[in-house]
């Protein structure tokens, strides 16, 4: 048969050519900067920059034959960031910042890096070695994760302690009250995290990991907070800060791995205190009550002896949350909810998202009540102009009997009309109460459209899954107005007595994902070696040709399409692509039609040797949300060659943070 021709580009794809957003998610290895054994100054390189005059900057450093005499990183690439802090009159530190927005400026976040420490200097050393910290710290919250010698007098040692905030808002510097902290070795790769939450200004936990030894220690610390202490009011951070040195010239730190980020919110309640006749939720896990004036917390109950009687959760553990609704309240009477929200941070807000829970209906008053049950919403649902939400409601099918309920929703439509719904599915209709369901939505913060509908009766372990159309979180498609920043429960009519439960609540981005597909090619003929399809991450694929029918050295290649074929899982069949070759069939997975003009070369392969191809995701959040599909061919250039060009299976990567 006729070889075709393949046009090749090099593996930096102008594929990945796109422009991203603001990103509510950082990450950085250092791998896309100029380095050098000598040190390649940080400044100016991927947004990072001297934040005080006089300052010296931080360089980047190839692992190979590095001037500062670090051991490689397990876990690094080629390239890491590092500084021996000099003396001098005044003297000179080191300081590298890099601008970051911190989403919302709400819900909890982890920021991490990896790090090492050596002396470079005539002792005694002196304090402190070096630090990363939120900024600026003039005036928003922030901590210090802050490195310090075990004994200055001989630097054989060091501690990973901490400047923190009392609930008073005074500055406070002390050793994590865990040994595993302290007493850290030389030229020693760590992985040093954190998470702090942005709502409450809390320090939530803290963690140490011995790369080399694959091992973690985590303190939870109490009374730990930013700068501004318990209810602090000053803003959010907008940078992080690198630094190194003190008066005495020869504190040295490395730096690699660095990552800000959150994602979305899971709780089962189990850690909550709860009892029988319930406990406030407020307080707890930075629930709080978004609307005092008119609100009722809503509890944390034991399923056993609860005073709600509600049934235990076939799903569930020990606790639950809920809330009566109370109806009018006091002369003149103002009608009272029950609401709980919390603070979320929505990531890239953007790609696809599930919102989560397990929710059992009652009514606890007198005949008749009034519509709504109550909700779960995505919040704020007001503002100038209005952030994105919808609303998860339950109704009562009677308001005269309270004995069943429907699943209902309010979504907006194409031109952002707001429209209230019985989700018409009959599995959402006519739900008993004091049963426990489970709702589940898909929504797309890139498109804003809300995708899936499911709801399963826990009990009987079915699903019943409804696809909308033309439903669209506030905004409509292509929304410009702001991401939602939490989430709320409500419970509670007009009259008093609309009560519901709920557990197992989950809002989460998708996680990425890379799923091998294909009907008739051979299996194994690609494969996902390591590493899921994160932004910022490399995914390494294997070609392979498991009918060992074509020569070894042949050359290999990927395609890519933005779509798969329209028979998916399956393909279109094609009359001599097939590895079994003679002619065989083989299975083009993509869709032609929307197939990219560009091919990737990958390494020659060879029987018993797949050839394996990194895919690096963009460190972007366009990409967040996207699939795209993959697929491989060998070819065989030999003469006579069996199988010329044989097809493998394809490769969907979800893309995600």
């Amino acid at each position: 048969m006729q070889r075709t021709m393949i046009a090749f580009v090099p593996a930096a794809l102008s594929l990945w050519l796109v422009t991203g957003g603001a990103l509510a998610q950082h990450q950085t290895n250092f791998e896309s900067l100029t380095a050098s054994a000598a040190g390649t100054s940080l400044h100016g390189q991927d947004g990072y920059y001297n934040p005080v005059t006089g300052s010296a900057d931080h360089k980047v450093f190839t692992y190979a034959g590095n001037a500062l005499g670090f051991s490689t990183n397990p876990n690094g690439g080629a390239n890491f960031v590092g500084g021996t802090g000099p003396a001098g009159s005044p003297v000179v530190l080191l300081r590298s910042q890099r601008d970051f927005a911190y989403g919302n400026g709400k819900g909890t976040w982890t920021m991490g890096f990896d790090v090492a420490v050596k002396f470079a200097g005539t002792l005694p050393a002196a304090d402190n070695i070096g630090s990363v910290s939120l900024q600026p710290s003039t005036t928003a919250r922030f901590f210090i994760a802050l490195a310090r010698w075990q004994d200055p007098a001989t630097a054989l040692a060091w501690k990973a302690d901490y400047q923190y905030f009392n609930a008073a808002g005074t500055a406070v510097t002390a050793s994590v009250p865990n040994t595993a902290f302290q007493n850290l070795a030389l030229d020693k790769w760590y992985r040093w995290e954190t998470d702090f939450n942005l709502s409450t200004n809390q320090i939530v936990e803290i963690r140490l990991t011995d790369i080399a030894a694959a091992t973690t220690v985590s303190h939870t610390p109490s009374g730990w907070y930013m700068n501004g202490g318990n209810g602090a009011v000053n803003p959010a951070p907008t940078a992080y800060r690198l630094f190194t040195g003190t008066s005495v010239a020869g504190n040295t730190m490395g730096f690699d791995n660095v990552k800000i980020e959150t994602t979305g919110y899971s709780s089962t309640f189990e850690t909550f205190t709860a009892s029988a006749a319930g406990t406030a939720a407020t307080g707890q896990d930075s629930f709080y009550n978004p609307v005092p004036a008119s609100s009722v917390d809503f509890k944390a109950y034991t399923y056993a002896g609860n005073a709600l009687n509600v049934p235990v959760n076939p799903g569930g553990g020990n606790n639950f949350v809920a809330a009566v609704g109370p109806g009018p309240v006091g002369t003149p009477p103002v009608t009272y909810f029950g609401r709980a929200q919390r603070d979320v941070g929505f990531g890239f807000a953007k790609g696809k998202w599930t919102m989560g829970y397990d929710v059992l209906a009652q009514f606890n008053g007198t005949l008749p009540t009034a519509q709504n049950l109550g909700s779960v919403s995505l919040q704020p649902s007001v503002g100038t102009p209005v952030p994105r939400y919808f609303i998860s409601l339950a109704t009562w099918v009677d308001v005269n009997t309270a004995a069943l309920w429907n699943a209902s929703f309010i979504y907006f439509s194409a031109t952002n009309v707001q429209t209230q719904v019985v989700i018409p599915d009959p599995a959402f209709q006519n739900l008993p109460t004091n049963k426990w369901y489970r709702l589940e939505i898909d929504f797309d913060m890139t498109s804003n459209a809300i995708t899936q509908l499911r709801i399963t009766d826990i009990a009987a372990t079915t699903t019943t899954k409804y696809n909308p159309t033309g439903w669209y979180l506030q905004g409509g498609p292509n929304a410009t107005n702001p991401a939602p920043t939490g989430f709320r429960f409500f419970a509670g009519g007009s009259l008093a007595g609309n009560t519901l439960a709920f557990d197992n609540a989950v809002l989460l981005p998708d996680l990425a994902s890379a799923p091998v597909y294909g009907c008739s090619n051979p299996v194994g003929s690609l494969k996902v070696l390591s590493g899921a399809p994160t932004v910022g991450q490399t995914t390494v694929l294997a070609l392979d040709n498991p009918l060992a029918t074509q020569a070894n050295g042949s050359s290999t290649a990927l395609f890519f399409a933005p779509s798969a074929d329209p028979a998916y899982p399956c393909g279109t069949l094609l009359p001599g692509f097939g590895m079994a070759g003679s002619g065989a069939n083989g299975e083009f997975l993509l869709n032609l039609a929307q197939l990219f003009p560009v091919v990737l070369a990958g390494p020659s392969w060879s029987a018993g040797t797949p050839a394996q191809v990194p895919i690096t995701i963009p460190k972007l959040a366009d990409f967040v949300g996207v699939s795209l599909f993959l697929q491989g061919a060998i070819i065989d250039f030999s003469p006579g060659a069996l199988a010329p060009i044989g097809l493998t299976q394809a490769v969907e990567l979800k893309m995600g943070q």
